[in-house]
């Protein structure tokens, strides 16, 4: 997959940015589509991902308990649908090729293939 990506989403939060969300679709060149954000452990980033009705925001996990409190709190903010949250094997990302526009992943997550 040739997606865009972006590793170091914590280095907005070091900066300050009070926008990190927008910096961060804006530093990655991205106009609207699927954003994926690996790993469902803070939904609040994944609710602020979806700033704009342009875009599609998945966050993805191993941890099927971790993408049960997800989508609960998706749910809870309104959002399910703009907003989800989906369990996958931590190799392969779960899309066809160039669908993806903007991962975003931590320093700690590793993926086999894109």
């Amino acid at each position: 997959m040739r997606a865009k990506s972006i590793i170091l989403p914590l280095l907005l939060y070091a900066l300050g940015s009070t926008c990190w969300a927008e910096d961060l679709i804006r530093t990655g060149g991205v106009c609207g589509g699927l954003v994926v954000q690996l790993g469902c452990g803070d939904v609040t980033d994944m609710l602020a991902l979806s700033i704009h009705e342009a875009y599609l925001v998945q966050g993805l996990d191993t941890d099927p308990a971790q993408v049960a409190a997800a989508r609960q709190k998706i749910r809870e903010a309104g959002t399910y649908g703009r907003v989800t949250a989906s369990v996958f094997d931590g190799k392969s990302l779960p899309y066809l090729d160039n669908t993806v526009y903007l991962l975003i992943a931590d320093a700690d997550t590793f993926v086999d293939h894109a």
